[in-house]
């Protein structure tokens, strides 16, 4: 479990204390460390980035309120977790 600074460190502890909370307490602290470094869905693809404003800017439009941040936040989560676990079974 190498990590590189400790802003890296600050940032895993942030993501480790979410898991926590979300009730993810399943996880070893080294399974923990592969979710958090795994890549963000989109990663600097600016085709996917911008299909992705015009949809937001078209259901805002239709007054679509959207979801929270936090609830947002969960599904990622959420998400990423499943992918762990998806990852886990295959090994």
């Amino acid at each position: 479990m190498k990590l590189t600074s400790q802003k890296e460190l600050v940032q895993f502890l942030k993501f480790f204390q979410e898991l926590v909370a979300e009730g993810r307490t399943d996880l070893s602290i080294e399974q923990a460390l592969e979710l958090w470094r795994q890549p963000c869905p989109c990663p600097n693809d600016p085709d996917s980035t911008l299909a992705a404003l015009r949809e937001a800017i078209v259901d805002m439009k239709a007054e679509d309120q959207g979801i929270s941040i936090e609830q947002f936040n969960r599904e990622l989560v959420e998400q990423r977790s499943r992918r762990a676990d998806v990852k886990r079974s295959e090994s």
